[in-house]
């Protein structure tokens, strides 16, 4: 997978996600997250699609991301002769191989 495509994918992931600011919880071995408007998320094995949601927002904030992306993205596009340097190795770091 190409950096670029590794971007775009962690992009979708967090577009995908729900917006915050969540506070965590934990209670009785069930782990949740509850958005500012009430949301709970709970991360269950019973619960169909909640632990990617879950895991995306307990490690980072989807807006957040999605602005990282979008920087990191206009960067790759903006033809600068310094993104092929340390530049580009800080956003490859970013984007490892294998993760979202």
């Amino acid at each position: 997978m190409t950096l670029r495509e590794r971007i775009l994918t962690r992009l979708a992931l967090a577009e995908a996600a729900t917006p915050g600011p969540w506070a965590f919880g934990h209670v009785e071995g069930v782990h949740f997250v509850e958005s500012a408007e009430g949301l709970v998320v709970v991360d269950t094995p019973s619960v169909t699609g909640a632990h990617e949601d879950v895991r995306f927002i307990a490690d980072r904030s989807p807006d957040r991301v999605i602005a990282e992306c979008r920087a990191d993205l206009a960067l790759l596009d903006s033809g600068n002769v310094a993104i092929n340097g340390v530049v580009r190795r800080n956003i490859e770091a970013r984007y490892p191989e294998g993760e979202s």
